[in-house]
C-alpha cells in the first residue's frame, strides 16, 4: 500500500502565521474585530431603512391609474365637511391612520414636515382615521400639532372604498384626481419621494 503523502504544516509555520495575524491586528485586535462587525451591522441596517420601494403598490381593488373615489367626511378638528373633489387641481396625499397604530404615529412627524414644506407647491394631505371617535382624533391632532386636516371615517366607508384594512396606507393622487402611487406600511423617505414625484412634486425637505 502506498504511503500517505499528505503533508502537515509544521508547528513552527502555524505559529508564524498566528503571529503574523496578531501582529497585523496589533494589541487591540479584539477591539478592531468588534468595531468592524458593528460597523457592518449598522451599514446593513441603514441600507434596509433607506432601500427604495420597488414601485407603486396596489391596495385592494383600486389600481394605479384609475380615478380616486370621491368622499365626504368631517374634519375632526374644525368640524367642516371635506370632500376630495374640492381639491381637484391640487396633488393630494391620502394617509389612512389611527391613533392606536404605532407605525402611523411614527410617520406623523414626516407627514407634517412634508405638508409644511410643500404647501407652496399646492400639496394637500388628508389624514383619514380608521373608525375612531371625533374627540379622540381631535385630541390627538392637537397634542401633535398637526396642521393638515384629520378626517373622521367612523363608519369606515372611505376605508372600504379604498381597500384599506391594515395601517398605515398612503395614496398619492395627482391634480386631475387619478391615483398615481400607493404605499402600504410606514412611509420611508425614498417611498415618499417617489410618491410625490409621481404627482408632480419634487420633495422639498423642511428648513430646520
Amino acid at each position: 500500500m502506498p504511503a500517505n503523502t499528505t503533508k502537515q504544516m509544521p508547528a513552527s509555520s502555524l505559529a508564524a502565521k498566528n503571529f503574523t495575524f496578531k501582529t497585523f491586528l496589533g494589541r487591540h485586535g479584539r477591539f478592531w474585530i468588534t468595531f468592524i462587525s458593528l460597523s457592518a451591522a449598522v451599514i446593513l441596517f441603514m441600507a434596509f431603512l433607506l432601500k427604495p420601494a420597488s414601485g407603486p403598490q396596489q391596495v385592494g381593488a383600486l389600481k394605479i391609474g384609475q380615478a380616486a373615489p370621491n368622499f365626504s367626511l368631517q374634519n375632526a378638528v374644525s368640524g367642516a365637511t371635506v370632500q376630495l373633489a374640492q381639491y381637484r387641481g391640487h396633488p393630494v396625499m391620502l394617509n389612512f391612520w389611527a391613533t392606536t397604530c404605532s407605525a402611523c404615529v411614527t410617520e406623523f412627524p414626516l407627514l407634517e414636515r412634508t405638508y409644511i414644506s410643500n404647501q407652496s407647491k399646492g400639496l394637500v394631505i388628508l389624514g383619514i382615521d380608521q373608525g375612531e371617535e371625533i374627540q379622540a382624533i381631535a385630541s390627538f391632532g392637537q397634542n401633535y400639532g398637526t396642521t393638515y386636516p384629520l378626517l373622521a371615517d367612523i363608519q369606515l366607508n372611505v376605508n372600504k372604498a379604498y381597500g384599506v384594512s391594515g395601517l398605515p396606507v398612503t395614496y398619492f393622487i395627482d391634480a386631475s384626481g387619478v391615483i398615481r402611487y400607493a404605499s402600504i406600511g410606514i412611509l420611508k423617505l425614498p417611498t415618499l419621494t417617489a410618491g410625490l414625484r409621481s404627482i408632480g412634486i419634487v420633495y422639498a425637505p423642511p428648513n430646520v
